[in-house]
């Protein structure tokens, strides 16, 4: 009555059909209840005759005997034993290897027990330390190509190291903050370093241009500060969005970015009016 009052017509339609089968059924049952009988027996018995070997070989396999080494199939055993006979020995980690330190202590340990002790967290642990030492040089490249480019334009030294001051200066800030957050360096963000010297630079060289041209830090902050920190928010944003992915890797490269692009901003917005005001306007 409520599946018709709903409007479910082929709900009902087929509630009817189901009940007068069941109807029927109980219609022949009454006409000969001793046939009925021997009918529901002969299923009955076929039913446990099917089922009931079923569940004692289920049973069985609740308890197995030992499995032999003989009796491993090849494919698998390759994997436990080498070709002089030796067995593989795997050692999993009690500490999240996926912190650096961690990751350091674990290898440390075997080593100890087997110098030449190998698998994904030795191949892991190896490529990080020399991608780790490749972009920390490619870092410091990458501060010295700055370094002779700036000089080219500016012609001189100290508006050079005024307009790397933030750079510097944000990269101090970057690294407490990241103490503070507890956010380490690790295989998915410390490439961001390069990355953050090219972006850093940028607001610095922008300030001491338009110095250049009117020669007063009040228009300077005035016109410039703007475009920059839009500049900034629009990488900021781009990048901070990556903070939210679930890949944990991603995410600490989007917070290193965001927390970069920020102190290098705001180290340029304090250090480089600072220093031209101390510095250069004193000369």
């Amino acid at each position: 009555e409520k599946a018709f009052a709903a409007g479910e017509t082929v709900g009902v339609e087929k509630m009817e059909s189901s009940m007068m089968k069941i109807t029927d059924v109980i219609n022949r049952i009454r006409e000969n209840p001793a046939k009925a009988s021997l009918m529901l027996a002969e299923s009955q018995r076929r039913f446990f005759g099917f089922f009931h070997p079923a569940i004692q070989t289920f049973e069985k396999l609740l308890s197995p005997p030992p499995l032999s080494e003989a009796e491993i199939p090849s494919a698998v055993k390759r994997h436990y034993v080498g070709p002089s006979g030796n067995h593989v020995l795997y050692v999993y980690p009690e500490e999240d290897i996926w912190h650096w330190e961690a990751m350091k202590r674990f290898l440390s340990d075997m080593r100890k027990i087997d110098p030449n002790v190998t698998g994904s967290p030795v191949s892991v642990y190896e490529s990080a330390a020399r991608m780790q030492k490749g972009f920390y040089l490619i870092l410091a490249l990458t501060t010295l190509v700055i370094l002779v480019i700036l000089w080219l334009d500016f012609r001189s030294s100290l508006l050079t190291a005024i307009a790397m001051a933030p750079l510097g200066v944000g990269i101090a800030w970057l690294l407490f903050w990241m103490g503070l957050l507890d956010i380490p360096f690790n295989l998915g963000n410390f490439f961001g370093l390069p990355v953050i010297a090219g972006l850093g630079i940028d607001s610095g060289v922008h300030l001491i241009h338009r110095y250049r041209e009117k020669g007063e830090i009040g228009d300077m902050l005035k016109t410039v500060s703007p475009a920059i920190i839009l500049s900034t928010v629009t990488t900021l944003l781009g990048f901070g969005s990556l903070s939210f992915v679930r890949h944990r890797g991603l995410a600490s490269f989007g917070q290193l970015m965001s927390l970069g692009s920020l102190t290098t901003l705001v180290a340029a917005l304090v250090i480089v009016p600072l220093l031209l005001k101390v510095f250069y306007e004193k000369r």
